[in-house]
């Protein structure tokens, strides 16, 4: 119970009832500040007046937001491969959303998994021998608003996945897959570890990919500077206002279509 003389001091007006205290202000805003500290900004990538954010989405709405990018942009792959637009590894993942000016432009999530279990081993089978049986972080469900597609924000999120999992995690390898109809070429420092597998009903081409987290972070952030893009770091990685500077080195998008499945 909150003691008379402190409700004053919490937006409460005295009634003519010690017990009842009626809030007179709006919650609005102290509602909005704890959703966004429940959704926490990673890095700002800035170029040319164009500001994009890309931050943890662990609130409804942000989820949401997630969700809706798969269904207007990705719903026609992920039918192709067999898989729903959301699913149980959807609950237990890590999202990453990138929004520019407010609007939610891409996003990625990543689980925890290991050979022989997880969706590598839902739609490969046993990657034992190639994987090892130790556990990964799994890049997946990678999704780029189509008229911004070619434009670094897949180069960002994977910029960003790695910064975040970097600070919380003693992972160091991870795993994705790519939508590759000819011979796969390395993506940021991460090579395919299978040739293009006929996946889903409508038999899609897609390789397996490995790397190091700390090459595919370098790799990105030079991808991004080379374009012309600033980073900076935000609170999330307890490193609130640093920026990146660095050397370029060419290396291909994630995917050109803006999707990994």
């Amino acid at each position: 119970m909150i003691p008379p003389e402190e409700r004053a001091t919490r937006g409460h007006s005295r009634s003519g009832a010690d017990r009842l205290w009626p809030r007179r202000h709006s919650r609005t805003h102290e509602a909005d500040r704890a959703l966004a500290e429940l959704d926490p900004p990673v890095a700002d990538y800035t170029r040319g007046g164009v500001v994009r954010t890309v931050r943890i989405a662990r609130t409804t709405p942000r989820r949401a937001e997630v969700l809706h990018l798969r269904r207007a942009h990705h719903g026609r792959t992920l039918d192709r491969l067999g898989v729903p637009v959301w699913d149980e590894d959807d609950e237990r993942a890590v999202h990453l959303l990138c929004t520019e000016g407010g609007t939610a432009v891409g996003a990625l999530r990543v689980t925890v998994g290991r050979a022989g279990e997880g969706e590598l081993y839902e739609d490969f089978g046993s990657l034992e021998e190639t994987l090892g049986d130790g556990e990964l972080l799994m890049f997946a469900r990678q999704i780029v608003e189509p008229r911004r597609r070619g434009s670094e924000i897949a180069t960002a999120l994977a910029h960003a996945a790695c910064l975040w999992w970097s600070v919380r995690s003693r992972l160091r390898r991870i795993a994705f897959t790519g939508l590759t109809p000819g011979p796969p070429a390395p993506v940021f420092g991460a090579t395919a570890v299978t040739p293009p597998l006929p996946l889903g009903p409508a038999a899609v081409g897609v390789a397996v990919f490995t790397g190091r987290l700390d090459t595919v972070a370098d790799e990105t952030a030079r991808r991004l500077l080379r374009t012309g893009w600033a980073i900076t770091l935000r609170a999330a990685l307890g490193t609130a206002g640093a920026g990146i500077a660095g050397g370029a080195a060419g290396q291909p998008g994630l995917d050109t279509s803006g999707e990994i499945p």
